[in-house]
């Protein structure tokens, strides 16, 4: 009869677990070493910009009647700052660095339809511009970067929840990119 090749048959305390374990001090010592000697994440603004504030975007779109559109995008925008940067957001008049814009486009998007031709699913779409701008004493603020950014997602239409959903995803998505899109370039510029 033969036997099985060595390493073929699992040996008690040589499996998966004792290898995490001996990766888990490792990574503990790799992760203290990478926060002692000042490594972080996140978006940083330059010395000289402390704060940055986010305006309630204007709403250009035909689609003006739907509730709550724009203080939902200040609220992802603001969400977004806090996610993806290391800066302290306040107030838009206490801030050094303002993020503001308007939404130019809310509609729906053609759907899936049944063979009976109902409508089964549909989508949203929305599209935003902003812009990143520094504020000057009392002057006209100088603009620092421009984005523009539109995305979609689909929904059924069994439950009328599932748009709120949806433009939920959308929004949030849109304020990633735009935060992304807005401060990236000024994490690398001096400012003034």
């Amino acid at each position: 009869m033969s036997r099985p090749l060595r390493g073929s048959v699992p040996v008690p305390g040589r499996g998966r677990s004792a290898l995490r374990r001996g990766r888990g001090p490792l990574l503990l010592a790799l992760a203290a070493c990478l926060g002692a000697c000042g490594y972080r994440t996140g978006l940083t603004l330059p010395e000289g910009w402390e704060a940055i504030g986010v305006e309630v975007f204007a709403n250009d779109s035909r689609e003006r009647l739907v509730r709550n559109l724009e203080r939902d995008l200040q609220a992802e925008m603001a969400a977004a700052v806090r996610r993806l940067a290391r800066v302290r957001l306040v107030a838009p008049e206490e801030a050094d660095l303002v993020i503001r814009g308007r939404i130019t486009d809310l509609r729906r998007r053609r759907g899936i339809r049944s063979p009976e031709n109902e409508l089964l699913e549909t989508g949203v779409r929305i599209e935003v511009e902003s812009e990143l701008v520094e504020r000057v004493g009392d002057g006209e603020p100088r603009v620092l970067g421009e984005a523009r950014y539109a995305t979609e997602s689909g929904y059924r239409l069994e439950d009328p929840r599932l748009e709120l959903d949806a433009r939920e995803r959308v929004l949030r998505n849109i304020a990633d990119r735009l935060v992304l899109d807005l401060l990236g370039p000024v994490a690398y510029v001096s400012p003034r």
